[in-house]
């Protein structure tokens, strides 16, 4: 029996693909969709996934086929068969190539067809590639997991969301995650506002479509997006693990795990049968324990254990393939508890599933090997401001105290100068100056001329020298720093306001405020702060002159510096306080001599 035609008009695909590359051209759409339907074994018959129609469609090159998927229920004793309506599409311009299928739980199918060259001359999309393509914009969503041992006091997974997340992550506490997909913006008209990306199963999606013609445009965009930008490689998070290549100095494993089923379900809503399958990953990833018993370079033995009881005894080894980690997985049953350790051995052959810890520092997760050690990353939240000759660096505070300020060479005297065209406003807007014991911060300033108000703390101190060789130095940050992170609490403008008013408030402090560079009475800016209500963007601000541009990119560019190591530790105690201020909804700008 002949199948029906199906025509690109009656179609409205989701906008979900995995996306290939072919060297040097791609087959045509219909040799590849002959070994598509091979691989998800849909044939002219009345069992299993029956063919139903097929078409096809130019500009871009495509072909699609409507298949039944056909299966007994597994509620009755009586063959009574379900009858689902599934979707495969094939697209292709050049050597690129986009597969559609709207039955996710064959995703595994095809990818694992794609990577054995079931389908042709073709092979996955590298994450740095699809990166390159398309992580262009802000990431406004991610999907996060450690490459740390797992541990009570940090989290195994993590879905980050916001508007831009690049400035969210934590060099600190977040350098042990990978990510395993984002949302993100394009910047590609074609494509959209925002995309999804599966970065290692070389996946994309961007939402429903209305017609064919908008589902093959969008398509097509992307491929053209990777056509424009092959042979390019870029990591936008850099502050996240980075995997390395092949499997040197890796040895030791001590310890292997199943990941929860979480971060496996991205992208357009599952069908039931992936939604089983996840299940099934759950139940492993809480309910299975694996105790290594030997191990040697990248191979390794364990006892898998459920609810206490052994069901068998499992050996993996690892070996480099071209594009990722191949894992062989092999295991002997404990008498009687065959099904479940087949299900284990199942599980552990999912690569985003496996994660194996290793005494060299390494994790193999996903068919990558990550370094688990702590990497120095640069603090980069710098302003850099030409003090000159007409600012005392050295001096904190003007000799006259808080009525002169204005009218001295001091910090405090540069804040009320330059503070506010430093950080681009428009105007002057409010500042006050609190310099006394249990102070909110040295200064308060708000800007208004932006689009939403800015509230800054603003804390300064003097460097230990005005030599111009002054040589990088950690001591001058730490007190300020301490400060800093210790009044994190009055960024809340009514706490602020209240603590403005409150205690002993010296006489030279009431009229130590001003607005857009005139005095004018502390009551009045209070006023002002308390009329900010809760729309308003908070800023800390840490004003330490000691640290000079030109010394930090010198030694930025020579890694072998005499004075790497005490900018690294700078570093350090600077995401340090960047990390509270995150958590406190603010962002961290350092002044330092430019």
């Amino acid at each position: 029996m002949m199948s029906s035609q199906l025509h690109a008009e009656e179609l409205k695909p989701y906008q979900a693909v995995l996306l290939a590359e072919a060297d040097p051209e791609a087959p045509s759409a219909a040799t590849l969709m002959r070994k598509l339907k091979k691989a998800l074994k849909v044939k002219k018959r009345d069992t299993g996934r029956k063919l139903i129609a097929s078409g096809s469609a130019t500009e871009p090159e495509s072909a699609f086929v409507r298949y039944e998927d056909r299966r007994p229920v597994s509620w009755a004793t009586v063959p009574i068969l379900d009858k689902v309506n599934h979707l495969a599409v094939v697209v292709v311009k050049g050597k690129w190539v986009a597969i559609h299928c709207t039955e996710t739980s064959r995703r595994k199918t095809i990818e694992r067809a794609l990577r054995m060259g079931k389908l042709g001359p073709l092979r996955p999309i590298r994450s740095g590639h699809l990166k390159a393509a398309f992580m262009k914009g802000p990431a406004r969503t991610l999907w996060m997991r450690g490459t740390h041992r797992s541990t009570p006091s940090k989290a195994d997974t993590k879905v980050l969301g916001g508007r831009d997340l690049a400035p969210a992550l934590d060099p600190l506490g977040d350098q042990s995650y990978s990510y395993t997909a984002a949302r993100c913006e394009p910047k590609n008209e074609a494509i959209g506002d925002v995309m999804g990306l599966a970065v290692e199963q070389s996946r994309g999606w961007v939402g429903s479509s209305e017609d064919w013609w908008e589902f093959a445009a969008v398509i097509e965009a992307m491929l053209d997006a990777l056509d424009e930008t092959a042979g390019e490689s870029t990591e936008p998070l850099p502050v996240l693990a980075v995997a390395q290549t092949g499997l040197q100095d890796v040895e030791g494993a001590y310890d292997l795990a199943i990941a929860p089923p979480e971060l496996l379900s991205l992208g357009p809503v599952l069908d039931a049968a992936e939604a089983s399958h996840l299940a099934e990953i759950e139940k492993l990833a809480f309910g299975t324990k694996f105790e290594v018993q030997n191990s040697n370079h990248t191979k390794l033995t364990a006892e898998v254990l459920r609810q206490g009881q052994r069901l068998g005894d499992i050996e993996l080894e690892f070996e480099e393939g071209e594009e990722e980690i191949l894992l062989v997985a092999h295991g002997s049953s404990a008498s009687g508890r065959e099904q479940e350790f087949d299900e284990v051995l199942r599980g552990l052959r999912e690569p985003e599933a496996l994660t194996v810890y290793f005494e060299s520092g390494h994790t193999i997760q996903n068919g990558q090997a990550f370094t688990v050690r702590h990497r120095d990353i640069p603090f980069t939240a710098w302003s850099w401001a030409s003090f000159g000759n007409s600012w005392a660096v050295e001096k904190e505070k003007p000799a006259g105290g808080a009525t002169a300020i204005g009218t001295e060479t001091s910090l405090f005297d540069w804040v009320l100068a330059e503070w506010a065209t430093l950080m681009g406003a428009q105007q002057g807007g409010w500042l006050a100056c609190d310099d006394r014991p249990g102070e909110t911060a040295d200064f308060l300033h708000i800007d208004e001329s932006a689009l939403v108000p800015v509230l800054t703390l603003v804390h300064v101190k003097g460097a230990k020298s005005a030599s111009a060789n002054r040589g990088v130095a950690v001591v001058p940050y730490e007190t300020v720093c301490a400060q800093a992170i210790k009044n994190l609490r009055h960024l809340d403008a009514v706490l602020a306001g209240n603590e403005l008013l409150s205690g002993t408030i010296p006489q030279a402090l009431q009229f130590a405020s001003w607005q857009d560079g005139e005095p004018c009475e502390r009551g009045a800016f209070i006023q002002r702060l308390d009329g900010l209500k809760t729309n308003f963007a908070r800023r800390v601000a840490i004003v330490q002159p000691h640290v000079r541009k030109n010394l930090v990119d010198e030694i930025r560019s020579e890694p072998e510096h005499a004075q790497a190591s005490r900018l690294r530790q700078l570093d350090t105690l600077l995401h340090g306080v960047a990390a509270n201020c995150q958590s406190a909804g603010a962002d961290l700008v350092v002044v330092g001599a430019g």
